[in-house]
Protein backbone atom coordinates (compact mmCIF):
# COMPACT_ATOMS: atom_id res chain seq x y z
CA UNK A 1 0.00 0.00 0.00
CA UNK A 2 1.16 3.43 -1.22
CA UNK A 3 1.38 5.88 1.82
CA UNK A 4 1.08 9.87 0.41
CA UNK A 5 3.71 12.34 2.38
CA UNK A 6 0.64 13.42 4.29
CA UNK A 7 2.90 16.39 5.80
CA UNK A 8 3.65 18.26 3.18
CA UNK A 9 0.09 17.96 1.11
CA UNK A 10 -1.44 18.35 4.34
CA UNK A 11 0.25 21.55 4.69
CA UNK A 12 0.11 22.74 1.50
CA UNK A 13 -3.88 22.46 1.75
CA UNK A 14 -4.21 24.42 4.99
CA UNK A 15 -1.74 27.19 4.79
CA UNK A 16 -3.21 29.07 3.24
CA UNK A 17 -5.48 31.36 5.54
CA UNK A 18 -8.80 31.89 3.02
CA UNK A 19 -11.00 35.31 3.40
CA UNK A 20 -13.50 33.10 5.55
CA UNK A 21 -11.52 33.80 8.87
CA UNK A 22 -12.30 37.67 7.94
CA UNK A 23 -16.07 37.14 7.27
CA UNK A 24 -16.46 34.78 10.88
CA UNK A 25 -14.92 37.82 12.98
CA UNK A 26 -17.02 41.20 11.35
CA UNK A 27 -20.35 40.47 13.67
CA UNK A 28 -21.62 42.91 10.94
CA UNK A 29 -21.70 40.49 7.75
CA UNK A 30 -24.59 38.33 6.78
CA UNK A 31 -26.14 36.61 3.31
CA UNK A 32 -28.25 39.02 1.99
CA UNK A 33 -29.44 38.16 -0.61
CA UNK A 34 -29.43 35.23 -3.78
CA UNK A 35 -25.78 36.55 -5.01
CA UNK A 36 -24.49 36.28 -1.36
CA UNK A 37 -26.25 32.61 -0.97
CA UNK A 38 -24.71 31.71 -4.41
CA UNK A 39 -21.70 32.67 -2.80
CA UNK A 40 -21.55 31.19 0.09
CA UNK A 41 -22.79 27.65 -1.18
CA UNK A 42 -19.98 28.39 -3.65
CA UNK A 43 -17.46 28.89 -0.35
CA UNK A 44 -18.89 25.75 1.36
CA UNK A 45 -18.55 23.32 -1.18
CA UNK A 46 -14.75 24.92 -1.80
CA UNK A 47 -14.28 23.64 2.40
CA UNK A 48 -15.92 20.50 1.34
CA UNK A 49 -13.30 19.66 -1.22
CA UNK A 50 -10.61 20.18 0.77
CA UNK A 51 -11.85 18.33 3.58
CA UNK A 52 -12.21 15.38 1.62
CA UNK A 53 -8.72 16.11 -0.07
CA UNK A 54 -6.96 15.90 3.82
CA UNK A 55 -9.12 13.06 4.89
CA UNK A 56 -8.40 10.85 1.76
CA UNK A 57 -4.72 11.55 2.76
CA UNK A 58 -5.15 10.90 6.52
CA UNK A 59 -6.81 7.71 5.31
CA UNK A 60 -4.01 6.57 3.12
CA UNK A 61 -1.67 6.93 6.19
CA UNK A 62 -3.40 5.57 8.50
CA UNK A 63 -4.41 2.27 7.07
CA UNK A 64 -0.61 2.00 6.35
CA UNK A 65 0.83 2.88 9.81
CA UNK A 66 -2.14 0.37 10.75
CA UNK A 67 -0.59 -2.33 8.39
CA UNK A 68 2.52 -1.83 9.99
CA UNK A 69 1.21 -2.15 13.54
CA UNK A 70 -0.05 -5.52 12.42
CA UNK A 71 2.92 -6.87 10.92
CA UNK A 72 4.22 -5.75 14.37
CA UNK A 73 1.55 -7.49 16.76
CA UNK A 74 2.26 -10.63 14.31
CA UNK A 75 5.74 -10.61 14.98
CA UNK A 76 6.02 -9.91 18.62
CA UNK A 77 3.58 -13.24 18.73
CA UNK A 78 5.17 -15.50 16.75
CA UNK A 79 8.50 -14.39 18.38
CA UNK A 80 7.56 -14.87 21.98
CA UNK A 81 4.81 -18.11 21.34
CA UNK A 82 7.77 -20.65 22.50
CA UNK A 83 8.76 -18.60 25.49
CA UNK A 84 5.00 -18.37 26.10
CA UNK A 85 4.44 -22.05 26.49
CA UNK A 86 7.85 -22.75 27.85
CA UNK A 87 6.98 -20.59 31.28
CA UNK A 88 3.63 -22.28 31.34
CA UNK A 89 5.12 -25.51 31.10
CA UNK A 90 7.65 -24.60 34.16
CA UNK A 91 4.43 -22.78 35.92
CA UNK A 92 2.39 -25.97 35.69
CA UNK A 93 5.15 -28.24 36.97
CA UNK A 94 6.35 -26.10 39.65
CA UNK A 95 2.29 -25.67 40.76
CA UNK A 96 2.09 -29.39 40.90
CA UNK A 97 5.14 -30.02 43.05
CA UNK A 98 4.25 -27.38 45.29
CA UNK A 99 1.07 -29.05 45.86
CA UNK A 100 2.25 -32.02 46.10
CA UNK A 101 5.29 -31.02 48.39
CA UNK A 102 1.63 -29.43 50.90
CA UNK A 103 0.14 -32.82 50.40
CA UNK A 104 2.95 -34.45 51.48
CA UNK A 105 3.23 -32.48 54.74
CA UNK A 106 -0.29 -32.71 55.33
CA UNK A 107 -0.18 -35.89 55.71
CA UNK A 108 2.83 -36.13 57.74
CA UNK A 109 0.90 -33.79 60.63
CA UNK A 110 -1.71 -36.10 60.61
CA UNK A 111 0.71 -38.76 61.82
CA UNK A 112 2.37 -36.33 64.36
CA UNK A 113 -1.04 -35.09 65.22
CA UNK A 114 -2.15 -39.12 65.89
CA UNK A 115 0.82 -39.27 67.98
CA UNK A 116 0.41 -36.53 70.10
CA UNK A 117 3.03 -34.03 69.00
CA UNK A 118 3.03 -30.79 67.25
CA UNK A 119 2.09 -29.86 63.30
CA UNK A 120 4.67 -28.66 61.60
CA UNK A 121 4.14 -25.17 59.40
CA UNK A 122 3.19 -26.10 55.79
CA UNK A 123 5.55 -24.72 53.32
CA UNK A 124 2.85 -22.00 51.69
CA UNK A 125 5.48 -20.06 50.46
CA UNK A 126 8.43 -20.56 48.83
CA UNK A 127 11.37 -18.22 48.25
CA UNK A 128 12.83 -19.51 44.22
CA UNK A 129 15.58 -16.70 42.80
CA UNK A 130 13.28 -15.02 40.54
CA UNK A 131 9.37 -15.72 42.20
CA UNK A 132 7.77 -16.94 45.17
CA UNK A 133 5.37 -19.77 45.29
CA UNK A 134 2.25 -19.57 47.13
CA UNK A 135 -0.48 -21.59 48.55
CA UNK A 136 -3.14 -19.35 50.28
CA UNK A 137 -6.45 -21.13 51.53
CA UNK A 138 -9.38 -19.81 48.65
CA UNK A 139 -12.76 -18.16 50.06
CA UNK A 140 -15.54 -21.05 48.76
CA UNK A 141 -17.15 -19.77 45.37
CA UNK A 142 -20.85 -18.28 46.08
CA UNK A 143 -23.67 -19.43 43.50
CA UNK A 144 -26.74 -16.98 44.04
CA UNK A 145 -30.64 -18.05 43.45
CA UNK A 146 -31.59 -14.22 43.56
CA UNK A 147 -35.15 -15.25 43.82
CA UNK A 148 -34.82 -17.65 46.55
CA UNK A 149 -32.44 -15.73 49.01
CA UNK A 150 -34.78 -13.06 48.93
CA UNK A 151 -37.75 -14.82 49.87
CA UNK A 152 -35.86 -16.62 52.50
CA UNK A 153 -34.72 -12.93 53.32
CA UNK A 154 -37.84 -11.94 53.73
CA UNK A 155 -39.10 -14.98 55.89
CA UNK A 156 -36.31 -14.79 58.55
CA UNK A 157 -36.22 -11.07 58.96
CA UNK A 158 -39.21 -9.27 57.78
CA UNK A 159 -41.80 -8.18 60.56
CA UNK A 160 -45.24 -9.17 60.89
CA UNK A 161 -47.63 -6.28 59.93
CA UNK A 162 -49.32 -5.43 62.78
CA UNK A 163 -53.49 -6.24 61.87
CA UNK A 164 -53.89 -2.73 63.46
CA UNK A 165 -51.98 -0.83 61.01
CA UNK A 166 -54.09 -2.53 58.18
CA UNK A 167 -57.34 -1.47 59.64
CA UNK A 168 -56.24 2.02 60.07
CA UNK A 169 -55.33 2.30 56.75
CA UNK A 170 -59.04 0.88 55.65
CA UNK A 171 -60.44 3.17 57.89
CA UNK A 172 -58.35 6.26 56.15
CA UNK A 173 -59.76 4.72 53.09
CA UNK A 174 -63.55 4.71 54.05
CA UNK A 175 -63.06 7.85 55.30
CA UNK A 176 -62.43 9.57 52.22
CA UNK A 177 -64.95 7.91 50.05
CA UNK A 178 -62.29 6.25 48.34
CA UNK A 179 -62.93 2.71 46.64
CA UNK A 180 -60.19 1.25 47.43
CA UNK A 181 -56.73 1.05 48.66
CA UNK A 182 -53.75 2.41 45.95
CA UNK A 183 -51.07 0.47 45.56
CA UNK A 184 -48.49 3.01 47.15
CA UNK A 185 -50.50 3.30 50.12
CA UNK A 186 -49.75 -0.84 50.38
CA UNK A 187 -46.03 -0.18 50.03
CA UNK A 188 -45.54 2.71 51.74
CA UNK A 189 -47.06 0.27 54.43
CA UNK A 190 -45.07 -2.91 53.98
CA UNK A 191 -41.59 -1.30 53.55
CA UNK A 192 -41.83 0.19 57.18
CA UNK A 193 -42.09 -3.90 58.11
CA UNK A 194 -39.71 -5.33 55.51
CA UNK A 195 -36.38 -6.63 55.91
CA UNK A 196 -33.83 -3.89 55.70
CA UNK A 197 -31.34 -6.47 53.65
CA UNK A 198 -34.10 -6.13 51.11
CA UNK A 199 -33.67 -2.85 48.18
CA UNK A 200 -36.32 -2.62 45.82
CA UNK A 201 -35.48 -1.14 42.23
CA UNK A 202 -38.83 0.01 41.01
CA UNK A 203 -38.82 1.35 37.47
CA UNK A 204 -41.01 3.17 35.61
CA UNK A 205 -42.02 0.85 32.10
CA UNK A 206 -41.37 3.94 29.81
CA UNK A 207 -42.00 2.21 26.88
CA UNK A 208 -45.57 0.82 27.70
CA UNK A 209 -46.13 3.86 29.87
CA UNK A 210 -45.40 6.58 26.33
CA UNK A 211 -48.38 4.78 24.43
CA UNK A 212 -50.62 6.39 26.70
CA UNK A 213 -49.02 10.35 26.66
CA UNK A 214 -49.44 12.03 24.38
CA UNK A 215 -48.14 16.37 23.88
CA UNK A 216 -50.62 19.24 24.88
CA UNK A 217 -49.65 22.37 25.92
CA UNK A 218 -51.39 24.36 29.17
CA UNK A 219 -52.74 27.32 29.74
CA UNK A 220 -49.52 29.31 29.46
CA UNK A 221 -48.51 27.37 26.46
CA UNK A 222 -46.44 25.51 28.15
CA UNK A 223 -45.75 22.16 26.51
CA UNK A 224 -46.29 19.21 28.60
CA UNK A 225 -47.22 15.35 28.65
CA UNK A 226 -50.45 13.83 29.55
CA UNK A 227 -52.34 10.32 29.86
CA UNK A 228 -55.80 9.32 28.30
CA UNK A 229 -57.42 11.04 30.99
CA UNK A 230 -55.64 14.23 30.56
CA UNK A 231 -53.88 14.03 33.38
CA UNK A 232 -50.42 16.46 33.15
CA UNK A 233 -47.47 14.09 34.08
CA UNK A 234 -45.45 16.51 35.91
CA UNK A 235 -42.32 13.97 36.62
CA UNK A 236 -41.38 15.23 32.99
CA UNK A 237 -40.32 18.42 31.52
CA UNK A 238 -41.02 18.84 27.77
CA UNK A 239 -38.78 21.85 25.78
CA UNK A 240 -39.96 23.89 22.84
CA UNK A 241 -37.58 23.12 20.00
CA UNK A 242 -37.21 25.67 16.98
CA UNK A 243 -37.19 24.77 13.28
CA UNK A 244 -33.71 23.06 12.37
CA UNK A 245 -32.27 24.46 9.16
CA UNK A 246 -30.14 21.95 7.59
CA UNK A 247 -29.08 21.80 4.12
CA UNK A 248 -29.04 18.40 1.36
CA UNK A 249 -25.75 18.34 -1.02
CA UNK A 250 -26.91 18.33 -4.83
CA UNK A 251 -25.55 15.43 -6.89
Amino acid sequence: MTAYNYQNEAEELIEDQDETVHYMQDESWSVKDLSGAVWADGMIHEKEVKISSIEAIADNNIAALEAKIEKLKVWKENSTRNDVNGITFFKTHLHLWHEKLVRSEKEENKELVAKGKKEKKLSQTIKLPYRNLTCRTQQPEITKDEEQLVQWVNTNYSEDIPVSDLEDLIDNIKASDKSGIKLSDLFTLYGEYESKFIKRDIKVAWGELKKNLFISEDKNGKVVYKDDQEREVTAIQLSKQGEKYDWKITE
